[in-house]
């Protein structure tokens, strides 16, 4: 009787230490859109959330960003995470920690938890497939289309040494007006991603352009910015390479260049909304990285 008592009283204070409500939005993402993942814990008095073990994700799914909230009356983890596969996407369950009030901790964890990721292609036979490449095309070699160019560079490097000799000719003590300095990268990375957000290459059909435009900006904002080889290296090379950046830009960045990719070489196809969030990302990561204003001195 004595065991039977102490066995209730144990299941009664596991019960009573911590359960989540898991809830998933939305349910039936879009391929390589957010998805958030929130985890509403429920926990006994004085209690806290201690630190979340590590995610772990199938091979395909990003981490986007993870936040806590460990208020006195709510106490949730928000994952927002993103899948570049089609079809049933299941996530491990997710281990947390509660610290108690009286000092001790107690390990919980999920269940699995599972969503259904969607093409943008009608036909779901076909939304995980690639086309194959095609042969090298045959072009005809017609010669005067090298000869013409070939004179016209002659004759306008004739005309431009003619003018040098001219007018080396002239005064050269004239006072050189000062250099322009250079626009800092992140003031160029805000006017390109600036003309590219105005010039709507979207709208007018122009899918993969628009993304690899948009790689291209932020890569060269990268480069610029952190002295890394950025438009010459790939998305995994990046990721494997690119250790001077904190962890969380590091994965702000690696997202948007996933997601870029997804529509330059697997030859996907991507909604007005992905296009234009894909953009809003940029602005945030070159807000997030770029050096901090000087303060005037009085």
């Amino acid at each position: 009787m004595k065991f039977l008592s102490c066995a209730l009283a144990c299941l009664l204070l596991l019960v009573q230490v911590s359960f989540a409500d898991v809830t998933v939005s939305p349910q039936k993402p879009i391929v390589a859109s957010p998805v958030t993942i929130r985890l509403d814990i429920t926990v006994p008095p004085d209690s806290k959330l201690g630190p979340l073990d590590k995610v772990s994700l199938p091979e395909f799914v990003n981490l986007i960003s993870l936040k806590f909230n460990d208020g006195a009356d709510k106490k949730e983890i928000v994952l927002t995470v993103e899948s570049y596969k089609t079809g049933t996407i299941e996530i491990p369950a997710i281990e947390y920690e509660v610290l108690l009030h009286d000092g001790s901790t107690s390990k919980q964890k999920t269940a699995p938890i599972s969503f259904t990721v969607v093409s943008v292609r009608t036909d779901p036979a076909t939304a995980d497939k690639v086309k194959d490449i095609r042969g090298v095309a045959e072009l005809e070699l017609n010669v005067w289309s090298y000869i013409w160019p070939v004179l016209a560079l002659l004759a306008l490097a004739a005309f431009l040494f003619f003018l040098w000799r001219k007018f080396s000719q002239r005064d050269r003590n004239m006072a050189v007006a000062p250099a322009v300095p250079p626009l800092p990268a992140h003031e160029i990375a805000y006017e390109k991603l600036t003309r590219l957000q105005a010039g709507d290459l979207f709208g007018k059909g122009l899918v993969k352009e628009h993304f690899f435009s948009l790689s291209e900006i932020v890569r060269e904002y990268v480069e610029a910015s952190f002295n890394t080889p950025a438009l010459e290296m790939t998305t995994y090379e990046l990721e494997r390479d690119l250790k001077v950046m904190e962890p969380a830009l590091r994965v702000q960045l690696l997202s948007l260049l996933k997601a870029c990719d997804v529509v330059k070489f697997a030859k996907g196809s991507a909604t007005r909304e992905q296009a234009e969030s894909a953009i809003r990302r940029a602005f945030e990561f070159v807000d997030s990285t770029r050096p901090a204003p000087k303060e005037d001195v009085a």
